[in-house]
């Protein structure tokens, strides 16, 4: 089989892969019970995980935003674990997925956001991050929330890749943290944050452009 370099993919075929990985999950989670799925109760979690990490750097961060989420818990589920674009392999018709040596259990966002930061926060690459934040995933996302009985919330779309985020540093990292790791905890998570609250900005601005043509449409 002939593949094709991740780095000769176009946008086209980079956004028909997520809609891929969309598709699986939809497909996988109509095939899971109740007895599949465990919870997380969210606040006992980031407890351990603020004992677990000592970073509180990291918490002062996430905090004022993380204690607006509202929702007690988080289903978890077997997951591929790193089902990024570099895990899949094209070979101008067709997707292959490769690698699961991080299989395991995750909540059961995991695959289907991760890609969003590890793309902006990895290479730099922010237009799905952005098409996030902006409400362009909410429709297959409201159905894969559905599918685990969850009810997606667009408000909290920042605080779903935090706790995402908080996830994968812990799945990746081991006690003690090094000073290495505790530095790039808090560059990404700034720079996430920063990201959301940039496009944020955007958004209102052409929201008051868009209301002011119209009244001037009016006049």
């Amino acid at each position: 089989v002939d593949i094709k370099p991740r780095s000769d993919w176009t946008s086209e075929e980079m956004d028909e892969a997520l809609e891929l990985i969309f598709s699986w999950y939809q497909e996988y989670f109509e095939s899971i019970d109740e007895t599949m799925l465990s919870d997380t109760n969210v606040r006992q979690w980031l407890e351990t995980l603020k004992q677990h990490f000592q970073l509180p750097e990291l918490f002062e961060l996430i905090n004022p935003y993380l204690k607006n989420i509202n929702f007690d818990s988080i289903p978890k589920v077997d997951l591929h674990g790193d089902l990024s674009y570099s895990n899949l392999l094209f070979d101008g018709k067709r997707f292959f997925l490769t690698d699961f040596e991080s299989s395991g259990t995750y909540h059961f966002f995991h695959d289907a956001l991760s890609n969003f930061h590890q793309l902006y926060l990895n290479v730099g690459e922010g237009k799905w991050l952005k098409a996030y934040f902006e409400g362009l995933y909410d429709e297959p996302l409201r159905v894969l929330f559905s599918q685990c009985g969850q009810t997606f919330d667009p408000d909290m779309r920042l605080q779903y890749i935090l706790l995402d985020y908080l996830e994968l540093l812990e799945k990746v990292v081991t006690q003690p943290l090094t000073k290495a790791i505790k530095q790039r905890a808090l560059k990404e998570t700034r720079k996430l944050i920063k990201f959301y609250h940039n496009n944020q900005s955007r958004q209102e601005k052409k929201y008051r452009d868009d209301v002011v043509y119209r009244y001037s449409q009016l006049s």
